[in-house]
């Protein structure tokens, strides 16, 4: 993680951008290509359209799904 902060900030530094994207896949469903541990470091710019994920904004579930939600990730990270 260490060396994905220091590539990012040179990135950052190295390309014209109003942002950046750092992507990673898990799976054949989350769309990895390499079956590896890697990142994707992408300078943006506003308004690109690059990795648009959800084809319209996603739907915000109610309070009470959302800390199910919540609880359900703490479990898992005791």
């Amino acid at each position: 993680m260490a060396m994905l902060a220091r590539v990012t900030r040179a990135a950052a530094l190295a390309f014209p951008q109003d942002g950046l994207s750092v992507w990673h896949s898990i799976g054949e469903a989350g769309g990895q290509e390499v079956p590896h541990l890697h990142f994707h470091v992408h300078p943006r710019r506003t308004g690109d359209g690059m990795l648009r994920v959800y084809p319209r904004p996603p739907e915000l579930p109610d309070a009470t799904v959302r800390e199910c939600y919540a609880e359900r990730l703490r479990r898992q990270m005791e």
